[in-house]
């Protein structure tokens, strides 16, 4: 049994220097007077939402991994931790800047229809609300490990294989040196499951990052490793693996 505990502190910082229109820098209230007024006020020039600032977190995560022995030859193994996703900067520093924007708005008493028009309006989305900086990852996985008996069937070192081929000098019968795979076999397999506690998901079109919610993956590895020659190893991996939305159907 062994465990373990990693800690990590990001910071994040956002300089975005890309100009805003003079004609669209109004304070909160002014924003406010012209939604409801008009119902919905003409939508910024810009191509995406700007914000600058900075965002800082530590996040601490425990891991625990046990290992078993079962026989010479086969060891079974659990692994369980919790880690993190590191989001985008600038979806990070958006989503504090809308915080404040809309703690600013309540303040001057709009609801939360014309919080969302105003923000709308900016060009913001407004799913960026509530971000975190380090979201929350949880997964597991239990297997095994095989290493196949020794003193399998074996091939004498040089035994002769093939036919003979007359234009080749004695005899004419390929060498082939002693192998002896069952001596140099190991196969893994292993069942995995991770949970994200949110999901971004990149929109090249305006340049964001859009939230998609907590996901849900679990799946399949198996591994194949063999020495079939002292200097040469074959490798062999696959994966199966079913992601899913929590909060889908």
């Amino acid at each position: 049994l062994v465990l373990g505990v990693r800690q990590d502190y990001f910071s994040f910082r956002v300089a975005d220097d890309l100009e805003t229109s003079s004609g669209y820098v109004l304070p909160l209230s002014e924003w406010l007077k012209n939604v409801r007024a008009s119902g919905k006020a003409a939508h910024v020039p810009l191509v995406q939402p700007h914000a600058s600032g900075t965002a800082r977190q530590s996040i601490t995560s425990p891991k625990a991994s046990l290992a078993w022995a079962a026989r010479e030859s086969l060891d079974l193994f659990a692994n369980f931790g919790l880690g993190f996703h590191s989001n985008d900067a600038r979806a990070v520093i958006v989503s504090r800047f809308l915080e404040e924007q809309v703690r600013g708005l309540q303040a001057l008493g709009a609801g939360e229809a014309e919080i969302a028009t105003i923000l709308d309006t900016l060009n913001f989305d407004v799913s960026l609300r509530g971000i975190e900086t380090l979201p929350r990852a949880v997964g597991a996985e239990v297997g095994l490990r095989l290493r196949l008996d020794r003193g399998g069937p074996s091939l004498p070192p040089y035994h002769r294989l093939g036919p003979t081929v007359s234009h080749y000098p004695m005899g004419s019968y390929f060498p082939v040196p002693d192998l002896r795979l069952t001596d140099r076999l190991n196969l893994a397999a292993a069942l995995w499951w991770l949970d994200v506690e949110e999901e971004l998901i990149y929109a090249p079109d305006v340049g964001v990052v859009e939230a998609r919610g907590a996901t849900r993956r679990w799946g399949v590895d198996l591994e194949v490793r063999a020495q079939v020659l002292p200097w040469l190893w074959l490798d062999g991996d696959g994966n199966w693996a079913r992601p899913r939305r929590r909060d889908a159907p």
